[in-house]
């Protein structure tokens, strides 16, 4: 699974053997000149079964990964997130959402709890099928 994200300030947490956040600085000011709240934005991604491994890379100057182009001939460095498994089926997830936002998969059951819900869904018939 692979993300293309906005170039900023990041940190990554390795939350378990295929289960990784990723967190965004997107305070300050933007490309039209507006300004920003200082904020975070939280990343979780994962596998539902399996060992994954995780990278980010930032303008890798030996490859297109970590790069955007908005136009031709234009390039911008971006951040590329991947997540890669050897297995012969993947069950991929990601949750985006904001700073204190925490995924639990807990047996058969995907829980979301923010500050402002909490939510759960039953991922047993993904799974099976």
């Amino acid at each position: 699974m692979h993300w293309l994200l906005t170039d900023s300030e990041y940190g990554v947490q390795d939350l378990g053997p295929a289960y990784f956040g990723i967190w965004l600085d997107i305070s300050g000011t933007t490309r039209r000149g507006g300004e920003l709240p200082d904020s975070k934005i939280s990343i979780q991604l994962g596998l539902l079964e399996g060992m994954g491994n995780f990278s980010i890379v930032r303008a890798d100057p030996h490859s297109r990964r970590g790069w955007r182009s908005r136009y031709y001939a234009d390039k911008e460095s971006a951040l590329s997130s991947m997540l890669e498994t050897d297995g012969a089926h993947a069950y991929f997830w990601t949750f985006f959402g904001l700073e204190g936002d925490v995924v639990q998969i807990e047996g058969e059951t995907f829980k979301l709890l923010s500050p402002e819900l909490t939510a759960s869904l039953s991922i047993q018939s993904l799974i099976s099928n």
